[in-house]
């Protein structure tokens, strides 16, 4: 993919110029079908937060445009990237079959991705020697004083 870089009020040198290429080299692995890409950096006068970071991606049919502000430029490249990510298949979902209701499904499970993958899990690992819903190795014939081989029928025997 054919990358551009602008840099505003400022020179923008070699490392962070291969930075932002080696970073958006990995978005391919994602949709091969990218254009062309331009990323604008821009130093602004205001307050901590004074970096910013714009990144146009073409493809073909659309464009995609995500923007951050962070406190370098190595900070916001990641953020802005991930982004393009989550919008890059919301697009494509959009432009391949026209409805809007697919993307929002890819909404919810977006949404659902933290609860699925972090909060469950947490939660069955504190509570799992909690037996207060019920018993889960409960066998009936060890109750009853039988042994468990007296339980199944050899056949052939």
């Amino acid at each position: 993919m054919k990358l551009q870089v602008h840099s505003i009020h400022f020179d923008a040198d070699d490392k962070l110029i291969d930075f932002i290429q080696k970073k958006i080299d990995k978005l391919e692995t994602f949709y091969d079908r990218l254009v062309d890409g331009q990323v604008f950096l821009r130093l602004n006068n205001e307050g901590v937060e004074n970096k910013t970071v714009e990144i146009k991606l073409k493809v073909p049919g659309n464009q995609l445009f995500a923007k951050e502000q962070a406190r370098s430029f190595e900070e916001a490249i990641p953020l802005v990237l991930l982004v393009a990510v989550l919008g890059l298949p919301a697009i494509l979902i959009f432009i391949t079959t026209r409805k809007v209701v697919y993307v929002f499904w890819m909404l919810i499970y977006l949404l659902a991705l933290p609860v699925w993958n972090f909060i469950l899990p947490v939660y069955a690992f504190w509570h799992f020697d909690d037996f207060s819903w019920g018993e889960t190795r409960y066998v009936p014939w060890l109750k009853s004083g039988a042994a468990p081989y007296e339980r199944f029928v050899l056949i052939g025997k």
